[in-house]
């Protein structure tokens, strides 16, 4: 079967980008140990992993959840169970090169129980692999020594067949992972009055009480000094910043938050292009099975953006013209800060009725089948308009669902900037958005002398339904092997125009 051509600048632009992919195929070490036992003989390994799972949802939790289920052998799970309080699970990754189909290693196993004990595990190994660190709880724990004599399984010189068979007995063991600095933070909590102060000076306030140090924050719209901001008692992680986005509110395009790997991201969750100073990720939509088996699917540039290729569109729908429709685009309350007696204005000598006190928030860009005119909503009293324009814009998106093969995980940020490249019936285009989760699903795909892993992930968009267009072009005829659409962009828009976007 002959393979689907498609645009050539964006071919030339995905295979640039694919000469320069890291490995994403790779080899495991995991070790399990106490956080209180210096004993070496007490750090596990795992006979393998069944599977390696990350859920970064940065609309609906505010942390990652993270499980790893494996096979271990029954005296090694009497070790694990015996020190389930204060549990550690550490992951080192090493890249297998597509050269040598063998994991490159800089440690030995040996090195890596030494570097365990003394805590100076680095975070990075040979500048390709990863390491991670996480609190370890076990789930569905199942009591061996109940079910056994614990003197079957210890070593002596008359072994009967019995105990060998126990020997050879192995267990599956499923762990929620979570990272030391979260395990410790997710239980605090704190109550506060703060007077004469802004959104973000309260913010950065309440996340000291909780002890989180590195912030993410986008700058907020709301700017007016408050008389006086509220926290009641017991507030925690979870729970003080959407209290501030309900009153007095932060963000109009929605306010997001979310924790992770030691910082606390705060950011307009319904805003397709926001202003941020980290790097976008760049993902480009090419045929099925157009590039098949290799190592990496995407790549870091010298400014750290990301570039993924994909080739499976999981989801893609336009919610903007249904959520115009039932939810308006202008609404119109009454201003809860300036009325008394309902809309009733009183005065000394008189008192009238007046629009005056009435609250109108509307969306600028008006499209669907509302083009050119308003369908206004009314709602009950309020004086948020942070939270009115957030609810009017928040199904005005299109959704995009992709599929990343062999990735890194914790490479994508919460609300990272991406831009979407594609092509349509007009040609190569692109939309600019932002990532809302990402899940990623690890798993042995192989056994030689050891077991190697690769993983797929889910890339959830939120992308503007109105966002311009970088470049359509169905010029293909004329199209050079280094054309690129960043060539493209340069040489027909110029430099200043795309610096916002890149």
């Amino acid at each position: 079967m002959a393979i689907v051509e498609f645009n050539s600048v964006l071919k030339n632009t995905v295979i640039n980008k694919l000469q320069k992919t890291p490995s994403g195929v790779f080899g495991l070490d995991i070790k399990l140990y106490s956080s209180e036992n210096n004993d070496k003989d007490h750090i596990v390994t795992p006979l393998y992993i069944d599977n390696y799972i990350i859920m970064q949802d940065f609309t609906k939790v505010y942390t990652d959840v993270v499980y790893l289920t494996f096979r271990v052998q029954l005296d090694d799970f009497l070790k694990i169970y015996e020190n389930y309080k204060n549990l550690y699970c550490t992951l080192l990754s090493y890249p297998v090169p597509e050269s040598t189909r063998y994991p490159k290693r800089d440690m030995t196993k040996e090195e890596v129980d030494n570097s365990i004990l003394e805590n100076d595990l680095s975070d990075n190994i040979n500048n390709e692999g990863w390491v991670h660190t996480y609190r370890a709880v076990i789930l569905n724990i199942e009591d061996i020594q109940k079910q056994i004599n614990i003197n079957e399984i210890k070593p002596n010189e008359e072994k009967t067949n019995e105990t060998d068979t126990l020997h050879a007995v192995t267990l599956d063991v499923k762990l929620q992972l979570m990272k030391e600095d979260i395990y410790q933070i997710r239980t605090g909590s704190f109550n506060a009055l703060f007077k004469n102060c802004t959104v973000k000076q309260a913010i950065y306030a309440a996340a000291n009480m909780l002890n989180i140090s590195n912030i993410s924050l986008i700058e907020p719209d709301n700017q007016t000094v408050q008389r006086q901001i509220i926290f009641p008692p017991m507030q925690t992680l979870e729970s003080f910043i959407p209290l501030l986005q309900k009153d007095p509110g932060i963000y109009k395009e929605g306010c997001e938050y979310y924790f992770t790997n030691g910082t606390l991201y705060i950011y307009p969750g319904y805003k397709a292009d926001p202003e941020r100073d980290d790097p976008i990720i760049n993902i480009y939509k090419i045929p099925d099975n157009y590039f098949v088996g290799l190592f990496g699917y995407h790549s870091l540039d010298e400014d750290k953006n990301i570039h993924i290729v994909v080739d499976k569109v999981v989801k893609a729908e336009d919610k903007a013209n249904e959520s115009l429709e039932n939810t308006g685009n202008r609404v119109v309350t009454l201003n809860t800060d300036k009325t008394f007696d309902l809309n009733r204005q009183v005065s000394p000598n008189n008192s009238t009725h007046t629009s005056n006190n009435l609250l109108s928030v509307s969306m600028t860009n008006v499209e669907g089948n509302t083009t050119n005119k308003y369908n206004t909503k009314y709602v009950k009293g309020s004086a948020n308009a942070y939270i009115m324009a957030s609810d009017m814009i928040k199904d005005n998106r299109i959704d995009i669902q992709v599929g990343w093969h062999n990735p890194i995980p914790y490479l994508v940020s919460p609300g990272q900037r991406c831009i979407y490249h594609y092509e349509d019936s007009e040609g190569y285009k692109t939309r600019c958005g932002i990532v809302e989760s990402v899940f990623y699903n690890f798993v042995p795909v192989s056994v030689q002398s050891e077991y190697i892993y690769k993983g797929e992930a889910i890339l959830s968009l939120r992308l503007a339904s109105d966002s311009e267009n970088l470049i359509s072009t169905n010029d293909t005829s004329n199209s050079s092997s280094s054309d690129s659409i960043f060539d493209y962009i340069s040489s027909n828009l110029g430099i200043d125009k795309i610096s916002s976007w890149f």
